[in-house]
């Protein structure tokens, strides 16, 4: 009885990542080619991509001391918004926002592929307004070191929650390392449930004012003082990288 019940619910998300996968259509976002099923097992067919996650090529700089510079880490974050503003604005055929939140934004979900380009995959546990598997209350999806102050009370969660991520990203971009570093992940929960999040710009590091701004807001504890969207934040360091050739982010 609990297989036949598991079963249904792996069903049912598979169906509700199937449905949103086929109507994600953006340069930066992997692409779904198709949806089908072999005989009981159901499957999608994704773009082949030639290239490695941001998380391993970020791990491999690190390992050879030869951290990617600022410019090329900006560019890909620019990319990365992008594409979340494409997700985040998608409506239905009714003209009805679909509420799409990826959820999971982090250097794992980022690819990069050997001629350049940057695809945001693996929408596995994205929340949409139309999803027939709802998280249900009290559980915590998600990379915790990723994941903004809301999510981690699973409480309700819009688009402002993966600017929340790509604000860490950024200050991982800026500093070396991400806000939390050195804490577990116990410490880490108890300090988003406490709304304690980590100001680049509370003096501890050597970073340009302008920068920690832009990643301060992006990070902000209450999602109501964050960026709105996802091009506001993309505007926000593309004018950063006008005003300062995106070379340095320290002071």
């Amino acid at each position: 009885r609990l297989e036949t019940a598991d079963d249904d619910l792996r069903e049912t998300m598979f169906l509700d990542e199937a449905r949103l996968a086929a109507r994600l259509n953006h340069p930066n976002i992997v692409q779904t080619i198709e949806v089908g099923s072999d005989g009981h097992r159901r499957f999608l067919a994704m773009e082949y991509l030639d290239g490695q996650s941001l998380h391993r090529v970020l791990r491999r700089a690190r390992e050879r001391r030869a951290p990617l510079d600022l410019a090329m880490n900006l560019r890909v974050l620019g990319e990365v918004l992008t594409g979340l503003e494409y997700s985040h604005s998608l409506v239905g055929f009714d003209r009805t926002s679909l509420g799409i939140v990826h959820r999971d934004v982090s250097p794992h979900n980022v690819f990069v592929t050997y001629e350049g380009r940057v695809k945001l995959i693996d929408f596995g546990i994205a929340k949409t307004a139309v999803a027939s598997q709802q998280t249900s209350a009290g559980v915590v999806k998600g990379k915790i070191k990723y994941m903004a102050p809301e999510q981690a009370s699973a409480g309700p969660v819009d688009r402002r929650n993966d600017l929340f991520a790509v604000g860490v990203m950024l200050w991982e971009a800026v500093v070396g390392h991400g806000p939390w570093h050195g804490r577990s992940e116990i410490e880490i929960f108890r300090a988003l449930l406490s709304g304690e999040v980590p100001r680049l710009g509370d003096g501890k590091h050597d970073v340009d004012p302008a920068m920690a701004a832009i990643v301060d807001r992006a990070m902000s504890a209450d999602a109501a003082d964050r960026y709105p969207t996802a091009l506001s934040m993309r505007d926000d360091l593309e004018a950063y990288v006008s005003a300062t050739g995106g070379s340095s982010a320290t002071d």
